[in-house]
């Protein structure tokens, strides 16, 4: 029995059956046309289908490979935790700090304990105690004025001042300055005593004299007469006035 529900029979009816024909030909040659790879690989191809399976074989990776695979690196470094340290433990540390740094002694002026000064000389001690008797008796003088060729308290040149002093341990100077330059030997500006002199002048030319007073690494101090203070006592290292004029130091008692 001839079913009239069917497609073709409703086509037929209409007229429209040759035309749903040409619209499926159609369309058929349309994707054949446009579509050219597609249906190549619709269609069955041996040579083909073998390459698509051995490229997605050398691009899966193996089974041991996914497992030996290193896991990602995490830059973030975590801070390590110290440990609290127990009082014992503390002061331990404590002790250590401080047995690596060297102790600086700080003396302040016109002290004349002789563990101060770090001259690099070694000096027995009676010759030491001569210097440091120097040094005492030259301060009594701070503050007297200078005076051009005075040779006693009432009035110091800076030679005159150091012959002065000297005599209490019956050392014997030369009245000028550059007399007073040949005595005794030359030594190194860091290695310098109390009771050593210092010289100064400009152009070579010897024109003051100072003592030494102490060497404490970082300030050297002397005692002078000086035509504008007259007898004082400061540091040479701190002075850029008589640092620009110093010409050397010797060594008097020692020597």
């Amino acid at each position: 029995m001839r079913d009239r529900t069917s497609f073709r029979h409703i086509f037929k009816k209409v007229g429209l059956w040759p035309t749903a024909c040409g619209i499926a030909l159609a369309t058929a040659l349309y994707s054949c046309a446009v579509f050219p790879q597609a249906a190549e690989d619709y269609t069955v191809n041996p040579s083909r289908s073998e390459e698509v399976a051995l490229t997605q074989k050398r691009r899966a990776p193996s089974k041991k490979a996914r497992q030996t695979r290193p896991a990602p690196k995490n830059d973030r470094v975590e801070p390590t935790k110290r440990k609290a340290s127990t009082p014992k433990a503390a002061e331990k540390e404590k002790a250590q700090k401080k047995s690596t740094q060297v102790p600086r002694k700080k003396v302040k002026n016109g002290s004349s304990s002789a563990d101060r000064n770090q001259s690099q000389r070694s000096i027995p001690a009676t010759e030491m105690k001569e210097r440091l008797a120097v040094v005492e008796y030259a301060r009594k003088y701070k503050g007297v004025r200078y005076r051009y060729g005075g040779t006693n308290p009432f009035g110091f040149d800076c030679s005159g001042f150091t012959s002065y002093v000297f005599k209490k341990i019956d050392i014997f100077l030369p009245r000028n300055t550059r007399a007073q330059a040949e005595v005794g030997e030359k030594i190194p500006l860091q290695n310098v005593a109390p009771g050593d002199l210092l010289f100064f002048g400009e152009k070579g030319q010897i024109t003051h004299v100072a003592i030494v007073t102490a060497n404490e690494g970082d300030r050297i101090m002397m005692i002078h007469s000086t035509n504008s203070k007259g007898v004082v006592e400061e540091d040479l290292l701190s002075s850029d006035y008589w640092m620009e004029r110093f010409l050397f130091a010797r060594n008097i008692i020692g020597s």
